[in-house]
């Protein structure tokens, strides 16, 4: 009897711990519902467009109207976002921003999330996705037809 609850025991400790370690790395749990400051887009004079590679360039967009709209659509979208415990969603397409040579920040689109620096992302709806995948203009690597 002894034996058995001396098991128990220990075997309820380790995962204690085990939950108290992942708790403290942060693995439990996502930091969710940051608010993403977009601002310094709306400064960009260039947008590259890429896949998921930095070879992979699809567009650089120098139109300043079109560089506000998407600045502004992400400035629509800087609420809600996290880094999920399991590790943040890779996108098929990707917009960096650059003020010159340096770069400020990226918005990724993936199939029905938005992806942006320090590993956070965040859901998006269809309507919303068509949209900011209408302001890239290029192919959607998410549709069948186009790979």
């Amino acid at each position: 009897m002894k034996f058995a609850l001396r098991t128990a025991l220990l075997a309820v400790g380790c995962v204690a711990l085990l939950g108290l370690g992942a708790a403290s790395c942060g693995l439990m749990q996502a930091v969710s519902g940051e608010r993403v400051a977009f601002d310094a887009l709306a400064a960009a004079d260039r947008v590259v467009v890429r896949g998921t590679s930095m070879d992979d360039e699809r567009r650089t967009i120098t139109d300043r109207a079109s560089i506000a709209s998407l600045a502004a659509f992400a400035a629509d979208h800087a609420d809600g976002w996290e880094t999920p415990w399991y590790g943040p969603p890779v996108a098929l397409l990707r917009a960096d921003f650059y003020v010159g040579e340096t770069y400020v920040r990226h918005l990724g689109v993936g199939s029905n999330f938005l992806t942006t620096d320090e590993f956070l992302s965040r859901s998006v709806n269809d309507g919303d996705r068509a949209a900011v995948m209408k302001l890239l203009g290029v192919a959607d690597p998410y549709d069948a037809r186009t790979r």
